[in-house]
C-alpha cells in the first residue's frame, strides 16, 4: 500500500469551514448533507457507519486505511499529517500522537493535546449532544502510550496547553466539524430515513461559537492552574 496514496484519501477528506447557519444572503445551503449508512462485517458482527460529503465513516475509513501503513513509514505520515492539521478532521492528530510517541515525544504530546481540544470544539458546535461520544474514540484511538506520555511529561502538557490557551490554535481548523456531527443519533437517523440535513439541523449558529470557545477557554486554563499547582508540589517536595 502505497504511503502517498492513502495520505492523499486522508487529505482529501478536508472540506471548507463550516458557514455561520446565521447567513441570510439567500444563497444554497453550504452545510446541507446527504448521509447515508454503509455496513460493514466485523468479526461476524455487523456494523453500521454514517458516510458521505466528510461523515464519521469516511474519516474511520481513511484512519483504517493509515494504521495498516508499515511503522517504518510513520516520520513521513506523522510530517505530512501534522503539517494538514488545520485542513483535516482533528482525530488525524491522533495518529500523528500514536506515530510519534516513541521517536518524537513532543510532537506527539502537541498532536495529541491539540486534536483533542479541537475535537472537543468540534463536539461542541454539534447540535447533537450524542455526538459527544467521539471523543472517547479519538482519546482512545491514540493509544495507551500516549497516555503514559502524559503522565511522564506534565511540564510539557503544561506548556503545548499554555501556548494553545494563549495563540488560540484550537480555534484555526478549517475543516468542518461534520465528522463529529455525523456520528451522532440524528444524523444516523437521518441516513436511515434517506433523508438529507440541512445546517440548522445539525450545526448551531456561528453566533454560539464564541461562546463554546469561551467555555473550552476556562476549561483550558482550569488544567493550566492544575498542572502549575501539581509541578510546583512536586518540585517542592
Amino acid at each position: 500500500m502505497r504511503v502517498a496514496g492513502v495520505l492523499s484519501l486522508a487529505l482529501a477528506l478536508a472540506t471548507a469551514p463550516a458557514v455561520a447557519q446565521d447567513n441570510t444572503s439567500g444563497d444554497a445551503d453550504p452545510n446541507l448533507r446527504r448521509p447515508q449508512i454503509h455496513t460493514i462485517e466485523i468479526e461476524g458482527t455487523q456494523v453500521q457507519y454514517v458516510v458521505g460529503e466528510t461523515a464519521w465513516g469516511n474519516v474511520y475509513g481513511a484512519l483504517a486505511r493509515l494504521a495498516q501503513l508499515p511503522e517504518e513509514n510513520s516520520a513521513a505520515i506523522s510530517q505530512q499529517l501534522w503539517a494538514e492539521r488545520d485542513n483535516n478532521p482533528p482525530i488525524f492528530l491522533m495518529e500523528v500522537a500514536r506515530r510519534s510517541v516513541t521517536t518524537n515525544p513532543e510532537l506527539a504530546i502537541e498532536a495529541y493535546m491539540l486534536g483533542r481540544v479541537r475535537t472537543i470544539y468540534d463536539i461542541s458546535r454539534c447540535l447533537d449532544s450524542s455526538s459527544a461520544g467521539i471523543l472517547n474514540i479519538a482519546t482512545a484511538y491514540a493509544g495507551e502510550e500516549v497516555e503514559q506520555l502524559l503522565n511522564d511529561r506534565l511540564e510539557t502538557v503544561s506548556s503545548v496547553l499554555e501556548t494553545m490557551y494563549s495563540a488560540g490554535t484550537a480555534y484555526t481548523s478549517q475543516a468542518s466539524p461534520w465528522w463529529a456531527c455525523s456520528y451522532g443519533t440524528s444524523a444516523y437517523t437521518a441516513a436511515s430515513n434517506g433523508a438529507e440535513m440541512t445546517g440548522p439541523e445539525w450545526l448551531k449558529v456561528q453566533s454560539r461559537w464564541a461562546t463554546e470557545q469561551s467555555n473550552i477557554n476556562a476549561n483550558l486554563l482550569s488544567q493550566i492552574n492544575l498542572l502549575r499547582a501539581a509541578l510546583a508540589a512536586r518540585d517542592a517536595q
